[in-house]
């Protein structure tokens, strides 16, 4: 029996990090990783902002972003992004005002691994927006007109990422974005992005 003891315990480690959640490598988790992504962005309320008088007005568009971060350890990493979060419209012949913001952010990232391919990931930060209003009157003979504002708020998101592989990766989020726009000037509005990326990591 003390000879199979060794054995015994062998076996039991080898199967242990087999079939543990994550692998050793996993488990230390430092790598740089970049990704893209694409999806579909809400401003909430930019059609009450930019159509007050029931002019027909689209807040839905397509939102893209591109972002990389550093993974500190399995359960954390951070995250740098810039995104594109499209526009809302609004106008008739003649007559629009377009809505238009983008983003830089920077993210803390918390991550739950479920399994050895599959975690829940939860992202808080700053991002930092640019926002564009712009209003075509030419087609009443008036030209047209733009305002510009810049400023800070909060972003918030909830994901889930499936691991092809140590190197490649797909996350599905939501990401809430805060107070985009001067409510003065261009109006303001919430705006939350639903979205796929693939992310490669190094």
């Amino acid at each position: 029996m003390r000879n199979l003891m060794p054995i015994l315990m062998t076996a039991l480690a080898a199967a242990t990090l087999a079939f543990s959640p994550l692998s050793e490598a996993q488990m230390s988790g430092q790598n740089w990783y970049l990704g893209a992504g694409i999806g579909q962005s809400k401003a909430k309320d930019a059609c009450t902002e930019v159509s007050p008088y029931g002019v027909p007005c689209d807040d839905t568009d397509t939102a893209t972003k591109i972002f990389g971060g550093y993974t500190i350890n399995q359960n954390f990493a951070v995250e740098l992004a810039y995104a594109d979060l499209g526009k809302a419209s609004a106008g008739i012949p003649g007559v629009s005002l377009e809505w238009k913001a983008t983003t830089w952010d920077i993210l803390a990232v918390g991550i739950i691994p479920i399994n050895r391919q599959f975690s829940v990931l939860g992202k808080v930060g700053i991002a930092s927006w640019s926002l564009d209003a712009n209003l075509n009157l030419s087609g009443v003979g008036l030209g047209s007109a733009s305002e510009s504002a810049s400023g800070s708020d909060v972003t918030y998101a909830l994901g889930v990422q499936y691991d092809f592989s140590n190197k490649v990766g797909l996350r599905g989020e939501w990401q809430h974005y805060s107070n985009i726009g001067d409510e003065n000037t261009t109006g303001q509005s919430d705006v939350e992005v639903i979205g796929a990326s693939v992310l490669f990591s190094f």
